[in-house]
């Protein structure tokens, strides 16, 4: 995981009997709610999710 500002990237492996989409959004929207880092204007933080691998 990486923040910057108000932008957080986190980088996942996820299980191949789980689509890569669902558990990104997953993730992306769990950790949205979950931090308490102010965006300029009151807007949520940025979240990006990078899906590195697909193990078996």
């Amino acid at each position: 995981m990486r923040i910057e500002g108000a932008h957080i990237r986190i980088e996942l492996a996820v299980a191949a009997d789980h689509r890569a989409v669902d558990v990104a959004r997953a993730v992306r929207t769990a950790v949205a709610h979950a931090v308490s880092i102010p965006a300029p204007g009151d807007q949520p933080p940025t979240v990006a999710v990078l899906v590195t691998a697909v193990d078996p």
